[in-house]
């Protein structure tokens, strides 16, 4: 992608890590090999869906991972996804979180689409850093923070909390578990997670009887400008 800012691509690596998801780098038609931005949430055994959005997918399991960006399947595929209609594997498995839906925005303002609700995942952006002593005269050291928002129905009582911080638990794993966000950063770790976040209590105002958990996430990148200013 063209340009110096990259918080848009960050957060929607972030929201495909949410579901267990990792974008396909190239259209493949048929054959048992994924080109994606990262392969870190996978591991050989795991089972899988290969689809995009115009067709359901199919199941597959992962026979190998090679190198960082490549996922070998143990069956050939049968049909074709194109990444220019999102072609994505997803993780299928008790790690991924039970979310009804992921969106962008903060979790007071974020409309809660028609017909589905929670527990949810809203994702925004908090600010970029650019420190002067992380770079160089050729590049730019930036460092993108993001906040994952955790949504749930609240309930009272010790199985409802556990219930929580599993569901927490999970996600922190997945978003840990890759480092890249699916080739977006060189590296990137969850810093910090507030379970009595400010937010709450915005979110109490308009809609009542809601949990909201955050993870703050910071992704670093080494931007070069002269490669931007080409074309």
């Amino acid at each position: 992608m063209p340009g110096m800012h990259h918080h848009a691509e960050i957060l929607g690596a972030i929201c495909d890590l949410c579901r267990g998801a990792v974008r396909l780098n190239a259209d493949v038609n048929g054959g048992n090999v994924l080109e994606v931005g990262s392969n870190r949430i996978l591991r050989v055994g795991d089972n899988v869906r290969v689809e995009d959005d115009q067709q359901a997918g199919e199941m597959q399991t992962v026979a190998g991972l090679s190198g960082r960006t490549q996922v070998v399947l143990e069956g050939d595929l049968s049909g074709s996804y194109a990444v220019d209609s999102g072609a994505r594997v997803v993780l299928v498995s008790e790690a991924v979180p039970k979310l009804a839906w992921v969106g962008r925005g903060k979790p007071e303002l974020a409309p809660q689409p028609t017909g589905v609700g929670f527990p949810c995942v809203v994702v925004a952006p908090t600010r970029l850093e650019q420190p002067m002593s992380g770079g160089t005269n050729r590049s730019y050291s930036q460092e993108y923070h993001s906040s994952v928002y955790y949504v749930r129905r609240d309930h009272e009582g010790e199985e409802a909390e556990t219930l929580l911080l599993e569901e927490v638990g999970r996600l922190f794993s997945l978003l840990m578990r890759d480092p890249y966000l699916a080739g977006t950063c060189w590296y990137s770790q969850v810093v910090g997670v507030d379970y009595e976040p400010h937010e709450q209590a915005a979110l109490d105002e308009r809609m009542a009887g809601l949990r909201v958990v955050r993870l703050d996430l910071v992704g670093l990148r080494a931007q070069e400008p002269a490669a931007d200013a080409v074309g």
